[in-house]
């Protein structure tokens, strides 16, 4: 069985999966929230994801990490995923990765009081540890604009509870458009899962019909993981085992703008057009693929 641990509030990231495209795994996954996971006397024999770290206060994660010993001690849990001493929250990931050359932009914490100065402009303003996206979608080009920006948040009361300050880099191609790919780590898979794209820099979503040619690119890309190994890396980098990392690309190099612990696995409901329902079907078996590895029955058939 698989454990899947997860805040209250947010376990529809798994569950909306496993309602609908990913039924086939829905008999061997609990989902498990973290208040219920904590008050349990009884640590049930199997492998467990911690999803969701991002949310989780210094308090709490002392006491999932007392927890993981427990599970590590009992001999009955053959995987365990996201340490909750190691995984990197946003700005702790943004630094590691700047600082290994691998991102060409950084990541500076915002403090009650003062400036921040960063190395490069233009630059944004987000909260750290949420995905809701910038303050404002236009970019502050200048230190005169991030100090008027920053004082008009804090006299507004808009600055929440951890935010950074992060330097904007331009991946978009010669005609103006931006892509994000996004790829899901579960364990020691590396599954790629969509390729937006859009003409604003803060890609959430695709924004417009894709001509076949970008469909084509997008199936290249679900279908042959051509990135697998550096993100691979990354991952180990970042101390996840269990994510969504969203990136781009800058002249080959792989730019990371986040790692997700508890991202949405893939939404309901069918697409509009049949090449991504087959897309979106080849996704989702490899996805449950991926899961069915943490089960501990597949890996003692396996080894058997």
């Amino acid at each position: 069985m698989l454990y899947f641990l997860v805040n209250e509030r947010h376990d529809y990231t798994i569950h909306w999966f496993l309602e609908d495209w990913g039924r086939g795994i829905a008999d061997r996954v609990r989902v498990v929230t973290y208040r219920k996971f904590l008050r349990s006397k009884r640590m049930r024999a199997g492998s467990y994801i911690f999803s969701d770290i991002e949310r989780i206060t210094p308090w709490g994660l002392g006491r999932l990490e007392a927890r993981w010993r427990v599970l590590i001690e009992s001999g009955r849990c053959p995987m365990l995923l996201n340490h909750p001493a190691r995984v990197c929250k946003r700005l702790s990931l943004l630094n590691r990765l700047y600082d290994a050359g691998i991102n060409g932009f950084n990541a500076y914490p915002v403090p009650a009081q003062g400036r921040v100065t960063p190395e490069r402009f233009p630059v944004f303003v987000r909260e750290a540890n949420t995905h809701i996206g910038p303050y404002d979608e236009a970019l502050l080009e200048d230190q005169a604009a991030l100090d008027a920006a920053l004082e008009g948040y804090r006299r507004t009361k808009r600055l929440t509870a951890n935010p950074v300050v992060i330097e904007y880099i331009d991946t978009s191609d010669d005609s103006g458009l931006f892509r994000k790919y996004a790829a899901f780590r579960i364990g020691e898979h590396i599954v790629p899962t969509h390729m937006y794209v859009n003409d604003h820099w803060f890609v959430k979503s695709t924004n417009s019909a894709l001509s076949q040619g970008l469909v084509d690119e997008e199936w290249h890309y679900v279908e042959n993981n051509p990135h697998a190994g550096r993100l691979m890396d990354i991952f180990e980098l970042a101390g996840i085992d269990y994510g969504r990392i969203d990136y781009s690309l800058l002249d080959g190099r792989i730019q990371v703008f986040e790692i997700n612990t508890n991202p949405v696995v893939m939404r309901t409901g069918m697409p509009d057009n049949a090449a991504r329902v087959q897309r979106k079907q080849f996704v989702a078996d490899r996805l449950m693929a991926a899961f069915r590895s943490l089960d501990a029955s597949d890996r003692r058939a396996a080894s058997a």
